[in-house]
């Protein structure tokens, strides 16, 4: 269960930048995927190098902005080439049903992704893939919210989560004969979260002069 005030808005816009094609492989591949892959598999490819310089803005009626950046190298199949997808997404506080919470949190999150590939035109490649990720997003009370919900001489509570992640990712396919190729995957990562709650106190007591 989600804390109230702080839900998501999951930035779809680095995905559809990416999204090179979907494949749905039907039936049971648990001894290539694990356990959970009972009944099929969806598998998203990137995308590769294309030569297109892609921009992408969407506006919400609820506050949000995201701008996606897709920018790359043209088409290859000997030598290097590049990929950079970038996103930058903006969500305002809203509080819909009007009780003083936050039913969608103040979202600030920035996501940068370049990309770099190799092959050496006779079925060897490799590409390598680094990601940052960071985001501020903060919840609870806003305007005349109180806790106790209700009661004026409540307080303010306020909800902060602070998110860094960093990534990196290295894979890479060898032909070893004619039929059989060699797959090699590594994939790193780092993430750093840092959550505060605070109840700020309400003074609503009233000074004569």
């Amino acid at each position: 269960m989600k804390p109230r005030g702080c839900g998501c808005r999951r930035p779809l816009l680095g995905l559809a930048l990416d999204l090179g094609q979907v494949e749905v492989l039907k039936g049971v591949a648990s001894a290539l995927y694990g356990a959970s892959a009972l009944r099929g598999v969806i598998n998203f490819v990137s995308r590769r190098p294309d030569g297109a310089h892609d921009v992408l803005l969407n506006q919400t009626s609820r506050g949000g902005t995201d701008a996606g950046l897709w920018w790359a190298s043209d088409p290859f199949t000997q030598g290097y080439a590049y990929s950079l997808i970038a996103n930058v997404d903006r969500q305002a506080s809203e509080d819909i049903n009007g009780d003083g919470w936050a039913d969608m949190p103040r979202v600030r999150r920035a996501v940068i992704r370049p990309r770099l590939y190799w092959a050496d035109g006779s079925g060897a490649e490799m590409f390598l893939t680094v990601g940052a990720m960071l985001e501020d997003r903060s919840g609870g009370t806003v305007k005349d919210g109180r806790v106790p919900v209700g009661d004026p001489t409540g307080t303010a509570f306020v909800e902060a989560l602070k998110t860094q992640r960093f990534d990196l990712g290295l894979n890479g396919h060898w032909p070893i004969a004619e039929d059989r190729t060699l797959t090699n995957s590594h994939r790193n990562f780092m993430a750093h979260m840092q959550q505060v709650m605070v109840i700020i106190p309400i003074d609503t007591n009233v000074h004569e002069a």
